[in-house]
């Protein structure tokens, strides 16, 4: 098995000291944000759940939005799920609402969370949304296409509708759309579900109908309420061929069976154009059952960011994804990550790359201590040491800063965090800070003083190459003695 290194070992952490323009919380490094196109309460604001029963109360069971939050829930040690429904003109948002949706939730609230994720299985809506979270402090873990969406016809010429899947099925569970006359409904139609033992659900339509028995539903009609009721999980659209009765009955599978996930190179092909160290791409052969972005996110979410790795964490509901080895080859050229079954057979997150061949753990440590120096500056010149009013533009004032950013660094090396190298019980840093004398004079003039640091990050064993022997020895012939040397190399 090959070596597997980072594409980019040695980084340049760039910690500029500024008034932000949107309010950055303090302690997010916890928080999952799930942004949602299902209708819910405070659209395009934050609301909080504690656990999914509590979250069933907005998001029904058969909702997308219920089933992302089922896998967040379902990793050991989560904390809350953050929930915002984005704006959207149809009830589907559209790639331009989706990045809209969360470019405004930090506008108006901030940036208190730290991973993104989204229920949307469109490839298009999903660049959006990292595109957008790359200007920001965040992680955004995506997942790949869930493929085409099942349709249906029924009826012909202006009586025809065309019937979309909001929502794809696992693959062997039957979804059944059924339609039916009513009797003497006014309503265009009426919707009732009942789940089934494939764990899909049976939908019945009810189409409304006159005095004497007669289908009085127009195309138009149907295709208005269905465009007008969102919440309805598996039907996204109805198009129709023109104003006209709706004299069709029929029953047949919808939704089931045949929808797959996109392919490996489109998935691939997307991480390329994004290419960011803050874009974690995960997939899977059934994206939209199992949602492995969101049971990465919950499971990163557990823990201090900077002090694990993805690769080799233990996700939890999730089985291993059904691909070859060709295609796991392929995704591990291409930067995306996917759930395997390892040879002790634990389920496994493989690689840990960021889209841009990064690992991602080491874009958690300098955000994290990044966000730590700012804060650690910002304190020091809003309450200067005692005896002071300010920090003074000289070496007693350097010094202070100097005290400061050690701080942070010796924090990076205690073991809840154990990403910045420690020797002897202290952070293995260097600390270049210059004398008075030694700043430049344009910087004397506008207060800007520029030191620098620099320190090794602590990565982990991905992958462990064994050399070894064994030898048999019988003595005597009804005794076998077994010995073994080994030698570890470790990346």
């Amino acid at each position: 098995m090959p070596i597997i290194r980072s594409t980019r070992p040695t980084l340049d952490v760039d910690v500029n000291i500024f008034h932000s323009l949107y309010p950055v919380g303090r302690e997010r490094w916890h928080t999952v944000l799930l942004l949602t196109d299902d209708p819910g309460p405070n659209t395009g604001r934050v609301t909080i759940y504690d656990d999914l029963a509590q979250l069933m109360a907005d998001y029904p069971i058969h909702s997308v939005t219920y089933r992302a939050a089922d896998q967040f829930f379902t990793q050991h040690n989560v904390d809350d799920l953050w929930v915002v429904p984005v704006a959207s003109a149809s009830g589907i948002a559209t790639p331009v609402e989706w990045a809209a949706g969360l470019n405004n939730l930090i506008a108006t609230e901030g940036l208190n969370f730290y991973y993104v994720v989204a229920t949307t299985g469109d490839e298009t809506c999903t660049a959006e949304i990292a595109d957008a979270a790359n200007n920001y402090e965040t992680i955004c873990v995506i997942r790949n296409g869930a493929g085409a969406r099942a349709t249906k016809t029924t009826g012909s010429g202006s009586s025809e509708l065309v019937w979309t899947a909001r929502r794809e099925g696992e693959i062997g569970n039957t979804y059944t759309l059924q339609y039916v006359k009513g009797e003497g409904n006014n309503a265009p139609l009426e919707i009732t579900m009942t789940q089934n033992a494939q764990e899909g659900y049976d939908i019945l339509v009810t189409l409304s109908t006159g005095p004497t028995g007669e289908i009085t539903a127009t195309a138009d009609a149907v295709k208005a309420f269905v465009d007008t009721h969102p919440e309805l999980p598996f039907l996204v659209s109805v198009q129709s061929g023109g104003a006209g009765v709706l004299s069709v009955e029929s029953k047949g599978n919808f939704a089931g069976g045949g929808v797959g996930a996109s392919t490996v190179d489109s998935f691939n092909a997307l991480l390329a154009d994004l290419a960011s160290s803050r874009v974690f791409g995960i997939a899977h052969d059934r994206p939209h059952i199992y949602f492995p972005d969101v049971v990465a996110a919950g499971m990163f979410s557990t823990m201090n960011p900077g002090s694990f790795t993805p690769k080799n964490r233990i996700p939890q509901g999730i089985p291993p994804a059904k691909y070859t080895s060709t295609e796991f080859s392929k995704m591990r050229a291409g930067n995306t990550n996917s759930i395997f079954r390892n040879p002790a057979g634990h389920i496994n997150i493989t690689d840990g790359f960021a889209s841009d061949g990064l690992f991602i753990d080491i874009q958690m440590a300098i955000d994290v201590m990044a966000h730590w120096q700012r804060i650690a500056i910002w304190d020091l010149l809003s309450q200067p040491p005692a005896g002071y009013h300010k920090v003074p533009y000289d070496n007693d004032g350097f010094m202070m800063i100097v005290d400061r950013l050690y701080s942070t660094l010796a924090r990076g090396a205690r073991p809840e965090w154990n990403f910045i190298v420690s020797r002897a019980g202290r952070p293995a840093c260097r600390i270049i800070a210059p004398r008075y004398e030694q700043t430049d004079i344009e910087d004397r003039k506008n207060r800007i003083y520029r030191p620098r640091w620099e320190a090794t990050y602590k990565g982990a064993v991905h992958e462990v190459v064994v050399t070894g022997y064994l030898t048999v020895e019988f003595i005597p012939p009804t005794e076998v003695r077994l010995g073994t040397g080994i030698e570890f190399s470790y990346t």
